[in-house]
Parts: structure tokens; C-alpha cells; sequence
């Protein structure tokens, strides 16, 4: 695992370093201006340093799905007026939808098992318009 994460990082220094060896000319060169900008401000990190402290893009992009779905999470993405939580709270069909824990005070659900019921919790309150693909 830690040489696959390192042959990314490899790759990704490769992919992006034109992109940053840019970046940085355009700021050492901006250094003469009195310019506000931060992005115009010097690098405080070697080029090689600050590709390293990146993000994965994988891991960025699953990062929304380890995230937990609150009732009032769940009130805003079905789009409901404000204020509809206590009815929302007391739908039985939240139990039946593996979505249960969203009915106890503080109740979270992983964001998985929301977007798994999602649908069929929508079609049931009747919002929302069904889209069907051929």
C-alpha cells in the first residue's frame, strides 16, 4: 500500500510539476511587486516539499462519502421547507429504509446507506420528479 501511495506521488509530482515550476516562476517574479495578492507571495517550501503535502485526489473524492447524514442534513438535501424535521423525524419509513437512526435525537446515518435510500425515501414523500432512463 505505501508503494502504491508512493508511485502515485511520483506520478503526480511528474504530472504536475510543469504547472508548479510555473506557479513559482510567476510568483518569484511577482516579488518585485507590491502586490496584495497571496498568491503572489514566495514560496516558503521547496517545490519537491509542497507537491508532497497534496492532497490525494482519491481520498479527497471519497471524503464526502465517509461523512454521516443528519436529520436536518436529510431536511436540506430533499430540498423540505424549514422546520419539517419533527414530522420528518416521526416518518416510520425512515426504520424500514435502514435510515432508523435518523428518527433518535443527535441520529446520524453514514452517507451510503442515505444515498442507497434516497430515492425511495423521496418517491414516498412525493417530491421530487422521477426521471426515467431508457
Amino acid at each position: 500500500m505505501q508503494r502504491d501511495r508512493e508511485d502515485f506521488m511520483r506520478a503526480n509530482r511528474a504530472a504536475m510539476a510543469p504547472f508548479f515550476k510555473e506557479l513559482l516562476n510567476s510568483r518569484q517574479s511577482a516579488e518585485s511587486t507590491d502586490s496584495t495578492d497571496p498568491l503572489d507571495k514566495p514560496l516558503d517550501k521547496p517545490l519537491d516539499t509542497l507537491l508532497d503535502t497534496l492532497p490525494d485526489p482519491i481520498t479527497r473524492g471519497a471524503q464526502p462519502y465517509r461523512l454521516t447524514i443528519s436529520i436536518e442534513t436529510a431536511e436540506r438535501e430533499l430540498g423540505l421547507p424549514s422546520g419539517k424535521l419533527d414530522a420528518l423525524r416521526q416518518l416510520p419509513e425512515l426504520s424500514t429504509l435502514g435510515l432508523g437512526n435518523l428518527r433518535n435525537p443527535g441520529g446520524v446515518v453514514s452517507r451510503s446507506d442515505w444515498e442507497r435510500s434516497y430515492r425511495a425515501l423521496a418517491r414516498f414523500l412525493g417530491i421530487g420528479t422521477p426521471i426515467v432512463v431508457p
